[in-house]
């Protein structure tokens, strides 16, 4: 079984002299439970004698010989372990098995190669759970609460006020009810505090100008207000704004207003990273809550665009239907000649007509209900069982659901899962070494979006959209598709807002009306790619569940600050 460790936070040091009783309760409490990763050892490849293959994990190891029967794919299952999977080309991921709170990943593992062997590290995806109690006395003397859950965004609403008598704490919610209770322990060093949604959660003060990861805009005040240089890498090469003609004033100005945030306001961004590009030089790189240029950040649903771009990388004709490509659903198709006419087409832009809004809660295709049942771990075979409700491209509805079902045609078509070709026609071309793409109970690569990425990376696929289809000369993607997919194919929101999985938003600065075309998931993950002006923006955020609040990454962040600083800086 996998194991839980609490990393326990120090204490801030003494407590005010005028504190009452309570007083020892105000301060940043923190905690953070993190799932040790079920293996990160090396794996080995070794071609034998005879064409006999030894795959070793482990200490363990078993042999084999690639022949027709098995295809290009081989599997190694470990108990308890996961699965290595590797391919005739050398595509080799670690499929490691769902933790307690979450599912499965695809994680890549890149050999290198000596001789006749081939070895390399897995390097897993750990989940982590982090809480922190933010506690201050009000200008009416009572004791003000603020919880913090920053992989969920979970309890900033939750509690207003807070009572102490003796070792009890006890919490209150903005109508005055209970709402959770706690216990000093170790001489009120400590604190056990009981949530109804994850049980008791031991939290300690951090010491001063500790670094709280998650919670604090900024760790060191000292470079909050000031703009550094991006660091150059083998991919990316960079520049200050100036030499991009970028107002640096307003980026400063941006960099100000982000890290000065409040962050017990509930409507505090909670913003990540921002990276900003100008003709292909990266000028503009922040991070932001503990987060930084390593971190492998969930995209969410901006991820559905990465699946799209998929599409055209492999050259899957998009009018291929569903039913020709997988004949696993043939009772389906048969049972309703509307079904039997979805294409990939209408996967993609999010109008197959299938009972599937992620909008309505009452919806069968609704992607937390398909998530959360049992009855069926295959989610292709899911969503295609669910029922017709307009006639392929009538009608265009948020499906999560669907989106995802383009995998289903394209594992057919590239005779591979979803995970090895993402790598096969898109990580490896654009050096893309470190991801973790989430799986569905069946082992299958989720394209509706979900996908762990470093953000340096994550911003390259707005470069090849933003290039006509390249990447440092190299072409991923023909320009006709990338045209294809910037068009209107749907109206989800607004009327012709959704092409091939990316958003379509014109925005008004100062009375010019900009084009942007942009990849979005919850809590601010929003890469967008400005071809008029020769740019891309990608925002990386937490504040998950609130729209209202990330939205003003486009509307404020980029409209009034990125964008009005290339445009002053135009003659």
């Amino acid at each position: 079984m996998l194991k839980q460790v609490v990393i326990v936070c120090a204490l801030i040091a003494g407590v005010p002299s005028w504190a009452a009783e309570d007083g020892k309760l105000i301060g940043l409490w923190g905690s953070r439970v993190v799932m040790p990763a079920v293996y990160t050892g090396l794996v080995t490849i070794t071609a034998l004698d005879g064409g006999v293959n030894e795959l070793c994990v482990d200490g363990q190891c078993k042999r084999w010989k690639w022949n027709e029967t098995q295809g290009d794919t081989y599997r190694f299952e470990l108990p308890n372990f996961g699965t290595v999977v590797t391919q005739r080309d050398g595509t080799t991921h670690w499929l490691q098995p769902a933790a307690a709170t979450y599912n499965g990943w695809a994680t890549p593992i890149r050999l290198e190669t000596k001789g006749s062997r081939a070895a390399g590290r897995v390097a897993p995806y750990t989940e982590s759970r982090t809480f922190y109690l933010r506690v201050d006395r009000g200008e009416d003397g009572q004791l003000r609460a603020f919880v913090r859950n920053p992989e969920r965004n979970f309890g900033n609403r939750m509690l207003t006020t807070a009572t102490v008598d003796g070792d009890v704490v006890r919490f209150f919610n903005s109508v005055g009810a209970a709402a959770n209770e706690g216990r000093f322990v170790e001489d009120g060093q400590g604190l056990l505090m009981t949530m109804y949604q994850y049980g008791t959660i031991a939290l300690r003060k951090l010491k001063k100008g500790e670094p709280a990861i998650g919670f604090d805009p900024r760790t060191n005040s000292a470079i909050d207000a000031k703009l550094h240089r991006p660091w150059p890498d083998q991919d990316w090469s960079v520049a200050d704004p100036a030499d991009v003609n970028l107002r640096a004033d307003l980026l400063s100005e941006l960099l100000a207003q982000i890290a000065g945030h409040d962050v017990t306001d509930v409507s505090a961004p909670a913003v990540h990273s921002v990276l900003v590009a100008r003709n292909g030089k990266l000028v503009f790189e922040e991070y932001f809550a503990g987060h930084d240029v390593d971190t492998l950040h969930d995209t969410r649903s901006s991820g559905k665009s990465l699946g799209t771009m998929l599409v055209g990388a492999m050259g899957v004709d998009p009018k291929i239907t569903l039913c020709e490509s997988a004949p696993w659903a043939k009772a389906q198709c048969a049972a309703d000649p509307r079904r039997a006419r979805i294409q990939l087409k209408h996967l993609i832009t999010m109008s197959t007509g299938l009972a599937c809004d992620d909008e309505n809660m009452e919806s069968p295709g609704n992607e937390d209900t398909m998530q959360n049942q049992s009855d069926q771990p295959d989610w292709y075979r899911y969503i295609v069982g669910v029922p017709v409700q307009h006639l392929p491209g009538e009608k265009g509805a948020y499906c999560s659901a669907g989106i995802n079902l383009s995998g289903a045609i394209l594992s057919a078509k590239g005779k591979a899962e979803v995970y090895q070709l993402f790598d096969r026609y898109l990580a490896r071309p654009l050096n893309i070494n470190r991801y973790h793409m989430n799986l569905d109970p069946a082992g299958h690569g989720y394209l509706g979006g979900g996908i762990r990425i470093r953000p340096r990376d994550m911003l390259k696929f707005g470069e090849v959209m933003r290039t006509g289809g390249t990447w440092k000369g190299k072409r991923i993607l023909a320009e006709s598709w990338v045209k294809d997919s910037f068009a209107a194919h749907a109206s989800l929101n607004q009327k012709d807002d959704y092409g091939y999985g990316w958003w379509r938003q014109a925005i008004d600065v100062e009375g010019r009306s900009i084009q942007t075309y942009y990849a979005s998931g919850n809590g601010g993950q929003l890469l967008f790619v400005i071809p008029e002006l020769d740019m891309t923006v990608l925002f990386m955020g937490g504040n998950y569940g609130n729209y209202g609040t990330w939205r003003q990454f486009r509307d404020v962040y980029l409209a009034q600050y990125i964008l009005k600083a290339a445009m002053k800086s135009k003659p």
